[in-house]
């Protein structure tokens, strides 16, 4: 470094000055590192006056910005250089006020010093760089600075929003009622469809309207029939039914089953006798029947089979060994008929007993309308609704 008082080339380092052997002249290191250069140090503290004013705050400096020579002699010519080199050692003082509504004039004098210490300075403007990255960081907009429409435009979808939440509250109402009625109900239209179809294909019910079969069923008793009973099975003697009553199928009649198919029927002073297809005669069971002395004398009444051909002459009909088995109605409600609608015959014009009969009698003997008074005497399996298994009212009983 060249000595800018007498050019002497050569100069001796003491500490951080310079001193030039030849004149003697001493000078400030320039050359020494601070940690910061002095342009940088303007870029910062340009940067902190531009940070103030934007805050409206004014800032002031000093009319006069001294630069004080550091030069042990103190000459003027040591430092007409450039601001560069002399930058680390200038003094700057400034005042601030600021705007607040107390319009107290506070003044802070920011100074610059070149100081042996370098770590202040680098703390200092690490500072500096933390406010103006403060400075630079967008600033919240405060609920209350919201346009008054945007205020509108929520309060209206508040209330859209409420007015949906109390709509979708109705609707989530009525749902819930509706399936709580469902819920009600459904068990009540299955237990319905459950007895119906019960009462359709697997039980007949009736209230027993006359004392016909007394003592073992009285008037007003309540009855349940099994309709399954005779789909593989016959019907068998002292069996109750329940069937239509063969001269107006739209009545239910129930009765105790005494004669079967092939059977000759006879009562004689009220007691029933029975002659089977081998010709054997027999007394019927009276233990069932009414303490009442039974009387009246009928018969004998054939019971055709299935199968067994008949003949009439126009007014009764006649089986194949000759006994009446009835009117000619007789035809019309037991004899088999083809597709057409007519009634089956053989070559010889005899008809054809389509479905298996049976002489039925009431328990009550002297006070029973029963085969013994009807025009159509038998009771075919085809109108048979079921078989009496128990009655329910007004007390459980099981029927035998």
């Amino acid at each position: 470094m060249v000595c800018k008082k007498c050019g002497y080339s050569t100069l001796i380092q003491d500490g951080d000055w310079l001193k030039c052997p030849n004149c003697g002249a001493e000078f400030f290191n320039t050359q020494i590192d601070f940690g910061i250069s002095a342009r940088d140090e303007l870029n910062n503290l340009s940067d902190k006056i531009e940070s103030v004013s934007e805050n409206n705050s004014e800032i002031e400096f000093n009319d006069k910005e001294e630069f004080t020579d550091i030069s042990k002699d103190k000459d003027s010519n040591v430092y007409n250089d450039t601001f560069e080199d002399f930058a680390p050692s200038f003094q700057i003082n400034r005042k601030e006020e600021t705007n607040q509504s107390d319009n107290n004039n506070d003044k802070k004098e920011f100074v610059l010093t070149s100081d042996d210490n370098s770590k202040e300075s680098k703390k200092h403007n690490k500072k500096n760089k933390k406010k103006k990255d403060n400075n630079d960081k967008p600033k919240k907009v405060s609920k209350s600075k919201e346009p008054k429409q945007n205020k509108h435009k929520s309060k209206k979808s508040n209330t859209e929003s409420n007015n949906n939440d109390i709509e979708s509250n109705e609707e989530e109402k009525s749902k819930s009622k509706f399936k709580d009625i469902l819920d009600f109900i459904t068990p009540i239209v299955i237990a319905v469809i459950i007895a119906l179809l019960l009462k359709t294909f697997v039980f007949a019910n009736a209230v027993i309207p006359t004392p016909s079969m007394v003592n073992t069923i009285k008037e007003k008793d309540r009855i349940i029939a099994s309709r399954l009973a005779y789909i593989k099975d016959d019907p068998e003697r002292y069996d109750i039914v329940l069937f239509n009553y063969p001269d107006d199928e739209k009545v239910i009649y129930v009765k105790r089953i005494i004669g079967l198919p092939g059977e000759t029927v006879t009562v004689i002073n009220g007691i029933v006798y029975v002659q089977d297809k081998d010709g054997k005669t027999y007394q019927t069971d009276q233990t069932f029947i009414t303490n009442e002395i039974p009387k009246g004398d009928f018969g004998p009444y054939y019971i055709p089979y299935k199968g067994e051909k008949i003949k009439s002459d126009g007014e009764f009909c006649y089986a194949e060994n000759g006994m009446i088995v009835g009117k000619v109605q007789f035809i019309q409600q037991y004899c088999e008929k083809d597709k057409n609608g007519s009634f089956v015959t053989d070559e010889e014009g005899r008809y054809i007993v389509a479905e298996n009969n049976y002489f039925c009698m009431g328990d009550n003997r002297n006070h029973s309308l029963d085969s013994r008074y009807w025009e159509n005497t038998y009771v075919s399996k085809s109108k048979m609704l079921g078989k009496v298994l128990f009655r329910y009212f007004p007390s459980f009983e099981q029927l035998k």
